[in-house]
């Protein structure tokens, strides 16, 4: 329609250029990555037979990011993540995608001195602490999980993002096997209960 911008094809349907990550160290990447997704119907996540898909809004625009870990390894070092991206904020996704895996924990220093949290890491080698640095993106599901039980605060986030997306948001963009709606930022998070 008219004043709507609409991304060149190739910002929004051709990935940029991979990312690759030759681990040295164990990588969990469902785990890892999975703390982000919000219930199993979140819109804006899914996992696939070819690794995880997300939608979200960086500073630079939406992107969809696919993290393929099917060389990855949960136990044991030696493992490759590709990371690709779509969309106005494909770059911005891709230069950040190494704190979203967590790749910059350090892993030689982790010693806990609690038996518990040792029994607990012990089986898990691989697992990192991500970091989206979406704050928005983290904060509202949070919120709503307060206010809610968990089931109603994950139906809550899935029609807040549709409200968006059929508000002001945008759609994914790329070509995401699952993903229907790129997460708003602020301002139409805020404007979705006051549209006519």
């Amino acid at each position: 329609g008219r004043g709507r911008r609409l991304e060149p094809r190739s910002a929004r349907y051709w990935p940029s250029v991979p990312r690759t990550f030759r681990l040295d160290h164990p990588l969990d990447v469902g785990a890892t990555v999975g703390a982000l997704a919000n219930g199993r119907g979140d819109p804006c996540f899914r996992r696939a037979a070819d690794g995880i898909w997300r939608a979200s809004r960086t500073p630079l625009g939406p992107a969809t990011v696919h993290i393929d870990d099917r060389r990855a390894q949960p136990h044991q070092a030696g493992g490759v993540v590709e990371v690709h991206a779509w969309g106005r904020g494909a770059e911005w996704a891709l230069a950040h995608a190494d704190d979203l895996l967590g790749l910059h924990d350090d892993v030689d220093s982790f010693r806990p001195g609690d038996r518990l949290v040792a029994d607990a890491h012990r089986p898990h080698p691989g697992l990192r602490m991500c970091r989206s640095r979406a704050i928005t993106e983290a904060l509202v599901p949070v919120i709503i999980g307060q206010k809610v039980q968990t089931v109603a605060a994950h139906r809550s986030w899935r029609g807040l993002v549709r409200a968006i997306r059929l508000g002001r948001g945008e759609p994914a963009p790329g070509r995401g096997p699952a993903l229907r709606h790129a997460r708003g930022d602020a301002r139409s998070r805020a404007d979705v209960g006051r549209q006519p």
